[in-house]
Order: structure tokens, then C-alpha cells, then sequence
């Protein structure tokens, strides 16, 4: 399996990882095989190793950035939600940073992702720190969604006015 991925063979190596993984009883490997399943595209293996890793580890914010990603890849929108407020509403500042990598690149429907952003900015889900608005905003824009975009950015401002980067987030998403 490390051959395959160290040559690029994405699915050979998510065939492998799962089968070593199904062959342990180890974590780390089923971890593993879940996230090479999921750079491999590969929704079905994915499942399998996420239900392993679920099986032999505590729920760690990983593993929900990793159902969260499943989920929006198959459009399936409420789990989504469900997994990623999680994230969002967790004490670990992680957990906004793993939302915001799941919103970025975990989904094949842009517009589900948008749409989720825009849910949680309205439900006040956005952690209240500066750091955590400047990212959702850069990623609204990156979504090519300029009114949600506008929207965070005059939140942004609203919640923090004296701060530069905040004004910068704001000239770029004007431009």
C-alpha cells in the first residue's frame, strides 16, 4: 500500500490500506486507509475504513472532519451539518480548522458547501474569534459566493472594527 502511494496509484494503495487495515486491529492504520480512501475518491472504501476507525478509536475531531467529508461527497447535507457545527462548536480551535478544510476540499457540490457556510454564519455556529472569520471569509470567496462573502466580511467588521486585517478581508472581497 505505501508503494502505491509513494508511486501516486491512489486507488491501488486505498485497496491495500483497507485490506491491512481490516487485517489489524489498529487505529493508525484504519485512520490511515480512511484518508488515502478518501484522496483516492474511492466513497465506498472510505466507508468501510471510517467504520473501522470508529470501531477502534475514541471520536476524535479527525474522525469527524473525515465523516463530515463523507458526507458532503455524497451530498448527504444533514449529516454534513451535524458533523461540522460539531466541529465548529468545539473547544479545541482545531475544530473550526478541520470545518474549514472539509467546506474547502471535502465535497463534490460547491454550492452544498456555500450553503452549509451560510447556515452556520446564520446559526452563529463561526467560532468569535478573529482568525476564524478571516478564514471563513477567504473560503466564501474562494466559493464563489459573493454575498455570503459580503456577509462575513461585514460580520467581520461588525464584531472586530479596529482591527486591519479585517478592513483587508474586506477591500479583497470588494475587488
Amino acid at each position: 500500500g505505501e508503494f502505491a502511494l509513494q508511486a501516486g496509484q491512489l486507488p491501488e494503495a486505498s485497496r491495500w490500506y483497507l485490506q491491512a487495515a481490516q487485517a489489524s486491529d489498529d487505529a493508525g492504520l484504519a485512520e490511515r486507509a480512511t484518508r488515502i480512501a478518501l484522496l483516492a475518491n474511492d466513497d465506498a472504501q472510505a466507508t468501510q475504513a471510517l467504520k473501522l476507525w470508529r470501531q477502534r478509536a475514541p471520536q476524535s475531531l479527525a474522525m469527524r472532519a473525515a465523516e463530515a467529508a463523507l458526507a458532503l461527497r455524497k451530498s448527504d447535507a444533514r449529516a454534513a451539518r451535524r458533523e461540522l457545527e460539531a466541529l465548529l462548536r468545539d473547544q479545541d480551535e482545531m475544530g473550526w480548522r478541520y470545518a474549514l478544510t472539509v467546506l474547502g476540499s471535502g465535497g463534490r457540490d460547491p454550492n452544498l458547501a456555500a450553503r452549509l457556510l451560510g447556515e452556520f454564519v446564520e446559526a452563529g455556529a463561526i467560532p468569535g474569534n478573529l482568525q476564524a472569520w478571516l478564514a471563513f471569509g477567504g473560503l466564501a470567496q474562494s466559493l464563489d459566493g459573493p454575498a455570503l462573502a459580503e456577509r462575513i466580511a461585514g460580520e467581520a467588521v461588525r464584531r472586530f472594527p479596529a482591527e486591519p486585517r479585517v478592513a483587508l478581508l474586506r477591500a479583497s472581497q470588494l475587488r
